[in-house]
């Protein structure tokens, strides 16, 4: 699955997203780049882009067990 497809390009998350067949709008795809922008506005979905700076400060680690206990 996905195999010859690199970022931008949608396909491996447009499968995600046709796997649990949820609506895009219940999606957010997290990154650290220009790249995961564009890859998640490619598929049409959200996305929340964290920089390296708070990476090191655990930051996404916090946000994503806060969007995990919802």
């Amino acid at each position: 699955m996905g195999f010859g497809h690199e970022k931008p390009d949608p396909f491996c998350l447009n499968q995600i997203i046709q796997k649990y067949d949820d609506p895009k709008e219940s999606f957010v795809y997290f990154g650290d780049s220009k790249t995961d922008k564009e890859f998640a506005e490619a598929a049409g979905i959200d996305f929340l882009i964290i920089d390296n700076y708070l990476n090191k400060n655990n930051f996404f680690k916090i946000l994503l067990q806060g969007f995990l206990m919802t």
